[in-house]
């Protein structure tokens, strides 16, 4: 079963469904629903349909408006007092108004209060991911009831792509894609293109494993030509996160890192990676030379170091010092970026301390980078 493809450059809103007689009824405007940013963006790249929906209740009435009360007691005065006048005549009638108010007043208080029947117009709001026959078809969300277009929705794309990639990844045999023909087959089947990185961030397996970390365990000499046309493929994709584990918690640069395949590099090389332990084991174990500089070269963070500047710990800047002498650490670009966060904190004094301490893991021989 094929995903429909998510029109990103739809403008004209059709996949908002809703006719003249609902609009009507729920006393709004087709413009006044795409003004609510969750309805907008699934009409643009889903489909969303709205009903009109009746909320009934029952509302008590209260006593608490003194105008209200003053009315009611006045009335009830008036029917007491009235009585007791043709009864009495006017000799009594002085001594009746006293009994009528009292006689009034525990009336009023003693009444149970009424209670009447409220009909609001509401809204009910859907997603889906097909609309067909009038109604949602495929996979949709749950529906959500508003009383305003102004009313906050959750994000239904996110919860559409979850649902959608989600359905379909748990169909795949993960044990099946250990060959570049099989794996690139699946990018084809599932019409995988660049709105697609949640697709291959989905877990297919109990062990961890993600489409995109199972890429990884293919090897490229299996055959070239598809494991080639597989990287294209990746390559358009927005947002694919490389920082994923899979099983074993092994993540995708450890992979690459093991099997020492500088073919998938073209792949990675402008991605912002997080250090970790593993990933300098794996580089220090690298046979390769040429293949050792071109790991040493990608774009490796440290920002478990820039949160201990950032929060003045002597502590944890003690334990991560290992971090700084790492033959990962691009000394040049670290400096760079601790710079910036001591010029935040404007701290002269643990700014004094950060380089007593840690000088000399700044210090290329030609300049000191943190000056």
């Amino acid at each position: 079963m094929q995903i429909t493809p998510i029109n990103e450059n739809n403008t004209n809103f059709q996949g908002l469904h809703v006719s003249k007689q609902a609009l009507k009824i729920m006393g709004t405007s087709r413009r006044a629903l795409l003004k609510n940013p969750a309805i907008k963006e699934a009409a643009d790249k889903f489909e969303v349909l709205v009903k009109p929906s009746r909320e009934t209740y029952t509302k008590e009435i209260s006593w608490s408006n003194e105008k209200e009360f003053a009315v009611i007691l006045s009335s009830s005065v008036g029917m007491v007092a009235g009585a007791l006048f043709s009864l009495t005549g006017w000799t009594m009638f002085p001594l009746g108004v006293a009994v009528g108010l009292v006689s009034a007043y525990g009336l009023v208080k003693g009444i149970s209060r009424p209670y009447k029947e409220v009909t609001n117009n509401m809204m009910l709001i859907q997603g889906g991911e097909r609309f067909e026959n009038g109604n949602l078809a495929g996979i949709k969300t749950d529906q959500y009831e508003i009383e305003s277009t102004t009313d906050s929705l959750p994000n239904l794309v996110r919860l559409l792509k979850y649902r959608i990639y989600g359905s379909k990844s748990k169909n795949i045999d993960a044990d099946n894609l250990f060959t570049s023909q099989n794996y690139l087959a699946m990018l084809d089947e599932n019409a995988i293109g660049k709105g697609s990185a949640d697709f291959l961030h989905k877990r297919i397996n109990d062990k961890g494993d993600t489409l995109l970390t199972q890429f990884f365990d293919i090897y490229p000499e299996e055959n070239p030509k598809a494991y080639d046309q597989i990287i294209k493929r990746l390559k358009k994709i927005d947002g694919l996160d490389f920082n994923q584990k899979g099983a074993l918690v092994v993540s995708c640069l450890e992979k690459i890192i093991n099997s020492e395949n500088d073919k998938v590099l073209p792949l990675i090389k402008d991605f912002e990676f997080n250090y970790t332990p593993e990933l300098e084991y794996a580089y220090q174990n690298i046979r390769n030379k040429k293949f050792k500089e071109k790991i040493k070269n990608l774009n490796i963070k440290f920002p478990d170091i820039l949160e201990a500047v950032r929060l003045q710990s002597h502590d944890a800047l003690y334990r991560l010092e290992g971090q700084l002498d790492s033959p990962l650490c691009n000394r040049k670009q670290l400096a760079r970026e601790i710079n910036k966060v001591l010029k935040e904190l404007k701290d002269p004094s643990f700014e004094g301390y950060f380089k007593s301490i840690y000088l000399k893991y700044m210090n290329t021989g030609e300049a000191n980078l943190l000056d």
